[in-house]
């Protein structure tokens, strides 16, 4: 089972002379609950093995940084993690039939909630990745094959100073193209005082002809992060959002560099 685990101590941005806000929340889920790939003749068949792989990382400005990961083959991948202050983040690949072809389920997950009291800010990334490869026998020449994925989402602010959210799945065959066939993101953003709520279910749906008789490799993954920060005025919010924001994504590259 290849699983590592590291935590970091970090100096972020001074936040003295700042006044306690109430909470801010802000939830980034999103679920796979079905990859489906169709060929128009002969059989399509998932060659092993499958590679799983999960991904969690949580920070927060009292110094926290907290990452997971878990990869596996032809199993189940899960990574989490749960910091003492503010930020969770989960990914997981529950792959319940992995030996024998595509059924599995996919989620991502990164809930960030600031109590009462706590000055700062806080951000948390899950992400998963299922990588694997298929090949159309019984028939020669071009094959028309189908794609499509099936997603639930859930994004949700309350009371936020500040808040940023995103969820995305794509879906590449890099055998064919270095760009994704199917993709999804849904990027969102809070400002002062703002509560709300979007559960999109996107169903995606796409047609390649293809070769039979020759492998493709397909990755599918997810990816959901969430960030939120408090700040006393509303007039503070911008310069303080952005510079907490760039720290966030530094902070976030040199770890996965170091992992």
């Amino acid at each position: 089972m290849g699983f590592s685990f590291s935590r970091a101590l970090i100096v972020l941005l001074p936040l003295t002379g700042m006044l306690a806000r109430a909470d801010a929340i802000v939830d980034s889920d999103i679920y796979l609950d079905r990859l489906s790939i169709t060929s128009s003749s002969g059989t399509l068949n998932v060659l092993s093995p499958l590679n799983t792989s999960a991904f969690a990382q949580a920070l927060d400005s009292s110094g926290v940084l907290l990452q997971n990961s878990d990869n596996e083959v032809d199993t189940t991948a899960h990574a989490t993690v749960t910091t003492t202050t503010v930020p969770d983040a989960e990914g997981e690949i529950i792959c319940v039939t992995c030996f024998h072809g595509l059924p599995f389920f996919e989620f991502a997950k990164a809930d960030v909630d600031i109590p009462n009291g706590f000055v700062g800010f806080a951000s948390a990334e899950g992400q998963t990745t299922l990588i694997g490869s298929f090949e159309i026998t019984g028939v020669s020449g071009s094959v028309s094959t189908d794609f499509s994925a099936a997603m639930r989402t859930f994004q949700n602010f309350f009371t936020v100073a500040s808040g940023t959210s995103e969820v995305a799945f794509t879906l590449t065959l890099p055998d064919v193209q270095a760009t994704p066939i199917l993709s999804y993101a849904n990027p969102l953003a809070a400002s002062y005082n703002q509560n709300f709520s979007v559960s999109p279910s996107p169903a995606l749906t796409t047609s390649l002809v293809l070769q039979a008789n020759t492998p493709y490799s397909f990755i599918a993954a997810l990816d959901a992060e969430s960030f939120a920060a408090s700040a006393p005025e509303p007039a503070s919010l911008g310069l303080f959002a952005t510079a907490a924001a760039g720290m966030a994504a530094m902070l976030r590259r040199r770890a996965r560099l170091r992992s």
